[in-house]
Formats: structure tokens, sequence, C-alpha cells
């Protein structure tokens, strides 16, 4: 009895394992088919990375900031510092209703500590760029 409780436990693993491997290059594979973008802040005379949120929280606080920024006013920011790297890619998941915020994921490793190599991000849809920011 005791042996074929461990037989159906280590079965059970097993197949979680593989279950999950499978599933996780099936995600993979379905995100990199999306749009490739590139995030950054081009509307100064200098190009800068671009502010991100996690939380549709703050999303009114990244339209306020994208649109002073445009306008050329310092803006202040009332969400949490976040940023993408220019020169990495994102892919958009989805667009907001009134295509004002988008819905992109990253592979970008910034390390475990922020996250692993897998992030998604709500960016404001002025950043969004198909060609990387110029060195």
């Amino acid at each position: 009895m005791k042996t074929k409780t461990t037989v159906i436990a280590i079965s059970i693993g097993i197949l979680f394992i593989l279950g999950s491997y499978y599933f996780s290059k099936f995600y993979r594979n379905n995100v990199q088919s999306k749009s490739i973008y590139y995030c950054y802040d081009s509307f100064g005379t200098a190009i800068n990375s671009a502010l991100v949120i996690e939380d549709l929280d703050y999303k009114d606080s990244l339209i306020k900031y994208y649109n002073q920024t445009e306008k050329g006013i310092n803006p202040i920011f009332n969400f949490p510092l976040k940023t993408l790297p220019q020169f990495e890619p994102v892919y958009l998941l989805e667009f907001s209703d009134d295509s004002t915020i988008a819905y992109v994921a990253s592979f970008y490793d910034r390390g475990s500590y922020y996250g692993g190599s897998f992030n998604k991000y709500y960016v404001d849809s002025r950043t969004l760029h198909k060609h990387p920011a110029r060195k």
C-alpha cells in the first residue's frame, strides 16, 4: 500500500514538472509572437527610459505625467519608479479601451530581486516605438 502511494505521488510530481515546462514554453512562444516594440520617452531633446506601472490604480498619474512631459512641463510622478531599458524589446499584449495605456511584457533579466526575467507592465502608448532608440 505504501509503495502504491509513493508511485502515485512520484507520477503526479513528474506530470506536474513536465506540464509546467511545456506550459511555460508555450506561453513564452505565445508572448514572443506578439508585436515587438521598444519603450522609451522621446518628448524632450534627450531620449529617456519610459516610466512604467504594474498597477492600474496609477493609470491617471502615468497619463498626467506624460501629458505634462509632452507639453514641456517638468512633471511630478505619483507612482513607484520603474523603467524599461531603451534598447530591449517589449511585446505588446493589449491596448486599453481608450488606447492610452498599453500592456506589455518584457523578458529583460533584471535579476531575481526585481522579479526575474519576465515582467508585465502598463506603459503610456506614446512611449512605444517600432525601432530602438539611437545610441
